[in-house]
């Protein structure tokens, strides 16, 4: 699937699977796998990627994917690993602009109150390379962006032309 939604209850290890271990799957499978983590504020976001972090220093499986070389990036905000994959962490803003990644994770994504910012600049990060979006929340409201996209009255559209990046007809 190219656009995930998930809902769930608070504490039900939704930030966990599919935004912690889920990515580290893919990473560790696919070499070349780029991620960017968007949560509504940037300390959220940092906090993901400082837990997967931890888990590629603290398991041994995945312990080879942190660089040695001191020239690689491992920051608060990016990190770049020995098989080339990378994490980015950004803040739903239009400063999640400037990467095209395969996987991006959006946490706490009923938060996201500008729904057009979200078509504009977040779908289209993955959209470019074929890759997935996965929303990850517990439910706000009935007119937040999971309700919307559960119920399909959300589309997302490309900015430049208006056509629908929805490719459920494809």
């Amino acid at each position: 699937h190219d656009k995930i939604a998930l809902t769930a209850f608070t504490g039900s290890g939704k930030t966990t699977v599919p935004g912690v271990l889920y990515p580290l799957w893919k990473i560790f499978n696919n070499p070349g796998y780029e991620v960017l983590v968007v949560s509504a504020t940037m300390s959220q976001s940092k906090k993901i990627l400082n837990e997967i972090k931890h888990h590629i220093s603290e398991c041994e499986y995945l312990n080879d994917l942190k660089p040695d070389d001191r020239s690689a990036t491992w920051n608060q905000t990016e990190i770049e690993l020995t098989n080339d994959s990378k994490i980015y962490c950004k803040p739903f803003t239009e400063a999640v602009k400037g990467v095209h990644v395969d996987l991006v994770i959006c946490d706490e994504a009923a938060e996201f109150d500008d729904h057009e910012m979200y078509s504009r600049y977040v779908v289209t990060r993955a959209e470019s390379k074929d890759g997935t979006v996965c929303l990850i929340s517990t439910p706000v409201h009935e007119n937040d962006l999971m309700s919307k996209m559960s119920d399909g009255t959300m589309t997302p559209k490309c900015p430049s032309c208006g056509v629908s990046l929805d490719k459920a007809g494809d």
